[in-house]
């Protein structure tokens, strides 16, 4: 529903584990459409670039224009405090962002959720 595809529409997704000064910092889950986005699921994880956006505009033409963000504090489950390396029940900032390309429609579904021990989150609004 998030990337207004249809029902039985094939999806990427994409977890990972992203480092902050070599420590795990944030657990994504990122959803794409397959179909929008051919052979992504193929690329090995390690050859992924840290920021995406480049890639889908690189690869596939798809230019991401805005997003849009919610936040929210949860705890962290068995997963994630596994791959964080916390207790479950840690405090977590989750970022719930959908990326919209220059159509305005839908591109990426990216669920974040960051331990803010170390870092902050930082939005500029112009």
């Amino acid at each position: 529903d998030r990337l207004r595809l249809q029902p039985e529409s094939k999806v990427i997704c994409i977890e990972r584990v992203r480092d902050m000064s070599g420590k795990p910092a944030i657990v994504e889950a990122i959803i794409l459409s397959a179909k929008r986005f051919s052979g992504l699921a193929k690329m090995p994880m390690d050859e992924l670039p840290n920021t995406l956006y480049e890639l889908y505009e690189e690869e596939y033409g798809v230019t991401i224009y805005q997003a849009e963000e919610y936040l929210s504090a949860v705890a962290a489950d068995e997963r994630d405090a596994k791959l964080l390396g916390v207790e479950p029940g840690h405090p977590l900032q989750q970022i719930d962002r959908l990326a919209l390309g220059v159509d305005r429609l839908p591109v990426e579904w990216r669920v974040s959720r960051c331990l803010t021990t170390r870092h902050r989150y930082l939005s500029v609004i112009d």
